[in-house]
């Protein structure tokens, strides 16, 4: 299996998880409630931590990150063409559901280049195609 059927694997499972309420982080009164439950199962590294903070710098962020339900999930690490990448998930609280709006591929070594999951697609290309496919 390819690193995208795999990738396209865990979105479903994830997205499966998080219809069922299991999240980490809300916005909602059961937030604490959720982030008790799952605590011990879910640990976010510094590592983690700091790839999201490179996806929430894109200029494409910007305008939608201070929006109510807005979150960001990491979903561990892959392997892409022999590198390592941390997959990190932009999603948005429905209440009903979660909507999953990017996948970011933010690479270990800072020096590579950022890539996302083209859903149209089904490939992974760097943030750089991904942003002339955008506004074409």
């Amino acid at each position: 299996m390819n690193s995208v059927a795999k990738i396209i694997g865990l979105v479903i499972v994830v997205s499966s998880l998080m219809s069922c309420g299991v999240k980490t982080s809300s916005t909602n009164d059961n937030s604490e409630i959720a982030k008790e439950q799952i605590n011990d199962t879910i640990k976010i590294t510094e590592e983690e931590t700091q790839a999201m903070d490179r996806v929430f710098d894109l200029p494409e962020m910007q305008s939608i990150k201070n929006i109510k339900g807005i979150e960001l999930f990491s979903n561990g690490t892959y392997d892409i063409n022999n590198n390592t990448y941390y997959y990190i998930q932009v999603m948005r609280d429905m209440e009903t559901h979660y909507y999953t709006m990017y996948h970011f591929f933010i690479p270990e070594k800072s020096k590579m280049e950022i890539k996302i999951l083209d859903t149209l697609n089904d490939t992974i290309i760097s943030l750089e195609q991904w942003r002339k496919n955008k506004y074409k």
